[in-house]
C-alpha cells in the first residue's frame, strides 16, 4: 500500500507510532513497570520513528543529468550505441546518474529535448529494459531557426527522380527514454545522433528543398548541428516514493 499511495502509507505508520507512544504513557501496567524498563520502551520507540523518517519521508534520492558533445566527426558506419554513424551526425552523450549507495530507482519514464533535432538515439550502458519512443507526430518542427508547418524534405536524386518525405519522420524534437530500473551507483548512458535537414532553399511555407546528387549512394539529407543545452523531465520511483525531475542542463563542450 506504501508503494501506490506513498502518504498515506507514511501517515498510517506515523499514527501507529503515536499509539505505542500513547499506550507507554497512559496503560496502567506500564505505568507500574520502573522507570528504567519505561526510558527503554521509549528509545526505542524514539529510534524507530527517527530512522524511518530518515530513510523514508526524508530520504535524497536524485538523479544527476550530465551532458556532453564534442566537433569529432566519425568515419561513416561506424557504430556507436547501436547507432551506424554517418559524417552529419553530432555525437550528445546524456547520462543519467544514480548517486546513492542503497536505492535503485524504478519506473524511470523521461523526456529529452535537446535544442537541436535528434536523428538516432541509443544506449552506450547495458542497463536492461530501456525503451525509446520518438515525438515523430508535430506537425511544426523548427528548421534552421525557423517554424515550419507541415514541412516535407523534396529530394532530387540524381537520376531525376524525386521523393516528397516529412521532415518529422527524419527528425525527433524529443525522446522518451523508459526504463525499470537504474541500479544504485550505477547509470544509464545514452547517445543522441544529432543533426539538421540540409536545406538549399524554401518552397512556399511549407516546403524544402534539397537537392542530393548522391554521391557514394547515400541521401545526403542532414547536416551537422551542434547542440547547447536540453530540457529532461519526468518521472522515477526511490524509496517507494514517486519523484518528478524537470531540468534544463547545459551541455558541456569538449573541442
Amino acid at each position: 500500500m506504501i508503494s501506490s499511495n506513498y502518504w498515506v502509507g507514511v501517515a498510517l505508520v506515523y499514527i501507529g507510532i503515536f499509539i505505542c507512544f500513547v499506550e507507554c504513557c497512559l496503560e496502567p501496567w506500564m505505568l507500574r513497570r520502573s522507570h528504567w524498563y519505561w526510558l527503554i520502551v521509549m528509545s526505542v520507540l524514539i529510534s524507530i520513528t527517527t530512522i524511518f523518517t530518515i530513510s523514508i519521508p526524508l530520504s535524497l534520492a536524485p538523479i544527476k543529468v550530465v551532458a556532453s558533445t564534442d566537433s569529432a566527426v566519425y568515419p561513416e558506419g561506424m557504430e556507436i550505441a547501436g547507432i551506424k554513424w554517418i559524417p552529419e551526425y553530432t555525437k550528445l552523450r546524456v547520462g543519467l546518474i544514480n548517486t546513492t549507495r542503497d536505492t535503485d530507482y524504478k519506473d524511470i519514464d523521461f523526456t529529452i529535448e535537446p535544442d537541436k533535432p535528434i536523428a538516432k538515439i541509443g544506449q552506450l550502458s547495458s542497463v536492461p529494459g530501456v525503451s525509446f519512443l520518438g515525438d515523430i507526430g508535430k506537425d511544426t518542427v523548427d528548421i534552421g531557426g525557423r517554424l515550419v508547418t507541415h514541412a516535407e524534405l523534396i529530394i532530387k536524386f540524381s537520376d531525376n527522380s524525386v521523393r516528397n518525405i516529412p521532415v518529422n519522420q527524419l527528425l525527433a524534437r524529443s525522446y522518451r527514454v523508459r526504463c525499470e530500473s537504474i541500479p544504485r551507483g550505477s547509470s544509464l548512458e545514452l547517445v543522441l545522433a544529432i543533426a539538421e535537414p540540409k536545406i538549399s532553399g524554401f518552397l512556399g511555407k511549407s516546403r524544402i528543398v534539397e537537392y542530393d546528387l548522391g554521391f557514394g549512394g547515400r541521401q545526403n539529407i542532414y547536416k551537422r548541428a551542434i547542440p547547447t543545452k536540453l530540457r529532461i523531465n519526468g518521472t522515477y520511483t526511490a524509496s517507494y516514493r514517486q519523484r518528478y525531475l524537470d531540468e534544463i542542463v547545459n551541455i558541456k563542450n569538449f573541442n
